[in-house]
């Protein structure tokens, strides 16, 4: 949970990060895909986090879908297939 401790809900933020699920995928091209599921709240509000990470060349790339806690299930059924449609296009190896 060092993601979520360190840089999501950091010490003295005000901010709870709660670790729901997390998941790895690889797509048919080998690629490797994180997805972490979780809850961020504040004394204020509290949001429903769905989120996947690539990595490819030493460059991170994320998509993080959100919605208000209180309204994550009317919208869970739209806003989670974005995020395991998440793929990075294939490229053309470098030529030099």
């Amino acid at each position: 949970h060092a993601l979520l401790d360190k840089s999501i809900a950091p010490p003295g933020s005000q901010k709870r990060a709660t670790l729901l699920d997390a998941q790895e995928r690889t797509d048919r091209t080998g690629q490797l895909y994180y997805t972490m599921e979780y809850v961020v709240e504040t004394p204020r509000w509290k949001r429903h986090n769905n989120a996947v990470y690539a990595i490819r060349r030493d460059v991170l790339y994320t998509l993080n879908v959100v919605a208000p806690e209180s309204q994550w299930e009317k919208q869970e059924n739209e806003l989670r297939p974005i995020v395991e449609s998440f793929c990075l296009v294939p490229t053309q190896p470098q030529t030099w």
